[in-house]
């Protein structure tokens, strides 16, 4: 997996995040990029640069970013630097890339 550095929304330093492999649906039609640290999760739309953040308690899976999770307030929508936006895409996984024992994307 790729790596990139970087804080978003109300984080107060910057930490390491694993960036995904391929975009995910976000249930609206709309391809998001999903990258996870130790403690949030974070899915952005890398088109209108809009992200739902995680809120840091708990396991930061796919589940935290839902749209469920921010009408609970469990989770906030918020606008993502593009600076890091550029850094997930450029660290992104592409075809052919080794990720880890013996796994390749096709």
């Amino acid at each position: 997996m790729q790596r990139v550095y970087g804080k978003v929304g109300n984080m107060r330093k910057a930490v390491d995040w694993v960036v995904y492999p391929g975009d995910r649906d976000d249930g609206d039609g709309n391809k998001v990029l999903f990258v996870q640290s130790d403690k949030r999760a974070l899915a952005v739309n890398v088109e209108t640069r809009k992200g739902v953040l995680s809120n840091g308690k708990g396991h930061p899976g796919f589940h935290t970013v839902s749209k469920m999770m921010v009408q609970l307030g469990q989770a906030k929508v918020i606008d993502v630097p593009q600076e890091f936006i550029d850094q997930c895409v450029e660290g992104q996984a592409k075809s052919g890339d080794h990720i880890g024992c013996g796994v390749y994307i096709a």
